[in-house]
């Protein structure tokens, strides 16, 4: 995949673009509470599939996960309305784990790669799939503060 620059983007920037820009969620969105409150309302389907097709890019082995994680994500919804809330709320800590992750990795591809490769601190389950549950958001938020801090994870 080719190199982005997501680091050097302010971090709300670049969670916007994982999700389309401006051109997929409609709005400026400028701060967190504005991305909030799109996100509550629903994000559009578009959203998901933009930022499923940036992790396919780089997913490699991970083919199977982004498969489940497309099911999971579009099981109930409705193309015409968008994102039921539950499928909003997971896209937007998807796509901000991910820019927590380019912090971390420096590289889209290393940190797509960890995003969706089973890890032993997380019981041998992917951070994608871990993040399903409250017990695996604190986990995986846990490891990305290990990598922000230089300790091994």
């Amino acid at each position: 995949m080719a190199q982005t620059n997501y680091q050097a983007r302010s971090y709300i920037d670049a969670i916007v673009d994982l999700l389309g820009g401006a051109n997929v969620l409609g709005s400026d969105l400028v701060d967190r509470d504005s991305l909030v409150s799109l996100t509550r309302a629903g994000l559009p389907k578009e959203s998901l599939v933009h930022l499923l097709s940036v992790i396919e890019a780089s997913a490699g082995g991970g083919a199977t996960t982004v498969t489940w994680l497309r099911a999971e994500l579009t099981r109930e919804c409705d193309d015409h309305v968008g994102l039921n809330s539950n499928s909003s709320e997971m896209t937007l800590r998807i796509a901000t784990l991910l820019v927590a992750l380019f912090g971390v990795f420096k590289d889209v591809d290393l940190a797509i790669s960890f995003l969706l490769s089973p890890h032993r601190s997380l019981d041998g389950e992917a951070p994608v799939k871990a993040i399903f549950t409250s017990s695996g958001v604190n986990a995986v938020n846990k490891l990305v503060g290990q990598g922000q801090h230089g300790m091994p994870a």
